[in-house]
């Protein structure tokens, strides 16, 4: 992101006064020689104002400093109390003992700006600033992975939020906090399946060197799904959500047979698999990693079925029949993408067509949400909008009823 690598640029004020200027070469603090230029209202020939600054015996009071930089007293005197700063106080030979900032001060005092804007705290900019010894490229590069961290669980969080809002209908409040509960209640048709059963005893199986070895396959996967990364966008979540469903496939249960409610279920129910996301992520990335396979597999079902569900809508009005012939092919897929290609088997015909009609839901609330629908890479790429999922969903309404 852009703000990573932004720094602080030069403010100029009226009547030729200008900030300290943050160069673009970066964090290095140049010496006073190179980069203070003397007292100057003129302006330069290239229209940008000069810097202004004092020479190497110069001292300024607080009020020059924030006139020069345009940083307020009150933080001068909040950086001096935690000691990033240390102007001359003593009252000796200086009129109503005013503080009086030196070059060092003035460098330091850019540096502190510098290493601000990259999300360092005080008692880190401090350290980086005593410390010499301190390898600060190492230590930037650990800041912006940092900040990349929380960048991605702030986006993981808003899309939680509308992950929630629209598979749940009970109190946000509380979908936000335990997930939803709608998920829940249909993975119990996951958990009365046998492969459910036979999964969950191969990870109580696992030894805990093997079950290590096999974890540490799956961390690239992991990793790059809890980092969210902007650039690589849904295209990187279903790329990343295929290698780990590989891995899941190999280690706990074809993924394809269990289905989204099946890995749903192992999730919530067994520990295994979740503590690791988090140890590689953070507190709630299991959640939010369950929250993007539901994106992928809802994202999925859209594209494949997009000219089925726009067949059935059409036919909808004008041949109840044959819109229900089709509507069979649209419940099968979505119990598939549900509970697998072994599951869907297992469960009763109208259960398998309620499960459709949440799915067309969720696919109907996901294309009401404008942000949502581009961020899933849908905007162009499917036919079918609100009113076609509507007329399928009355035929679903209709086979669900029989």
């Amino acid at each position: 992101m852009a703000g990573y690598r932004r720094i602080k640029n030069a403010v100029a004020a009226e009547n030729g006064e200008a900030s300290i200027i943050i160069g673009q070469e970066g964090l290095k603090v140049p010496s006073a020689d190179a980069n203070l230029a003397t007292r100057s209202s003129a302006k330069r020939t290239d229209g940008h104002n000069a810097r202004l600054a004092p020479n190497k015996e110069e001292k300024l009071t607080a009020g020059q400093v924030t006139k020069l930089t345009g940083v307020p007293a009150s933080k001068l005197r909040y950086y001096e109390k935690r000691g990033l700063l240390t102007p001359e106080c003593t009252g000796i030979g200086v009129s109503n003992n005013r503080r009086l900032y030196g070059v060092q001060d003035l460098e330091r005092l850019r540096a502190a700006l510098t290493l601000a804007e990259y999300g360092f705290g005080l008692s880190e900019v401090k350290q980086i600033l005593d410390d010499e010894s301190i390898d600060l490229y190492g230590a930037i590069a650990r800041k912006l992975e940092e900040l990349k961290r929380k960048e991605a669980r702030l986006r993981a969080l808003i899309l939680f939020a509308k992950f929630v809002d629209m598979t749940d209908d009970a109190d946000l409040v509380e979908g936000l906090a335990c997930g939803p509960a709608s998920l829940d209640g249909f993975a119990d048709l996951a958990r009365a399946l046998p492969d459910y059963e036979q999964a969950m005893q191969r990870l109580d199986a696992y030894g805990e060197k093997e079950a290590a070895l096999a974890l540490e396959r799956v961390a690239a996967a992991i990793h790059a799904l809890v980092l969210l990364d902007e650039v690589k966008g849904f295209a990187g979540v279903e790329a990343a959500m295929d290698a780990f469903f590989g891995w899941w496939s190999e280690f706990v249960a074809p993924a394809e047979e269990l289905g989204y409610l099946g890995v749903w279920a192992i999730f919530e129910d067994h520990s295994l698999v979740a503590e690791y996301v988090e140890i590689i992520g953070g507190a709630g990335d299991a959640a939010t990693l369950q929250m993007l396979a539901f994106f992928v597999m809802l994202a999925r079902f859209m594209r494949t079925n997009d000219a089925l569900i726009c067949e059935i809508a059409q036919l909808a009005d004008s041949d109840v029949v044959a819109a229900i012939d089709l509507a069979y092919d649209l419940i099968a897929a979505a119990g598939i993408i549900w509970l697998g290609t072994k599951g869907v088997r297992e469960v009763p015909g109208d259960t398998l067509a309620a499960l459709c009609f949440s799915l067309l839901v969720f696919a109907d609330r996901t294309l009401e949400d404008e942000w949502l629908r581009a961020y899933l890479g849908l905007e162009g790429a499917i036919s079918c909008d609100s009113k076609a999922l509507a007329s399928t969903l009355r035929v679903i309404d209709v086979m669900c009823g029989e």
